[in-house]
């Protein structure tokens, strides 16, 4: 091949006039492209970050995959990427899968002092949990922190106050900190 110009039918280098003219990257290298310089030279360059390839994105002259789920629910070794291989989820071992990520934080369930502890970012009743769409067959809207009885608790509710001998119910914030006979007490 010849990469100080194009290929003569005789067997010599002439300079380029086009990228057409010049041989083509290496196989294997989608993000890589011929170019004829404005010498005439013939060379092989990245492609621009951003430009498609099998499945995902060059950068730095690399096809990235991007996959379509970092993580699975559950999964505990490797998943598909959807860019035709794996990814590893071992760090979930150590974690929870959430909205595709490997969390570290609490997974829903665990014990809690606030929000920033939890995968789900929310912690009602000092217990890791994901909001709530309905309480007691009513609907929350927006989705609510947790429910006391049939009150959809939004922010800034952290917990609940129920006294089921008085039928009382309350969501509880700030500066609350604890329940007293179904009344929210600092």
């Amino acid at each position: 091949q010849c990469f100080s110009g194009r290929c003569a039918g005789n067997g010599t280098c002439q300079p380029c006039t086009g990228a057409s003219q010049c041989p083509e990257p290496p196989a294997g290298a989608p993000c890589k492209k011929r170019v004829c310089t404005s010498t005439g030279k013939c060379a092989i360059r990245d492609k621009a970050d951003g430009a498609a390839c099998d499945g995902g994105a060059c950068r730095d002259g690399v096809c990235r995959c991007t996959p379509k789920a970092a993580c699975a629910p559950g999964a505990g070794g490797d998943v598909g990427d959807g860019c035709g291989g794996t990814l590893a989820c071992g760090a979930c071992a150590e974690g929870v899968c959430t909205a595709g990520t490997c969390c570290t934080a609490g997974a829903n369930g665990a014990a809690c002092a606030g929000d920033g502890e939890c995968c789900s970012g929310n912690c009602f009743n000092r217990v890791c949990a994901d909001r709530v769409g309905s309480c007691g067959g009513s609907a929350c809207d927006p989705p609510a922190n947790g429910c006391a009885r049939d009150t959809c608790c939004g922010d800034p509710a952290y917990f609940s106050c129920v006294d089921p001998m008085r039928q009382i119910s309350q969501c509880c914030g700030p500066p609350a900190t604890r329940c007293n006979g179904g009344f929210c007490v600092s």
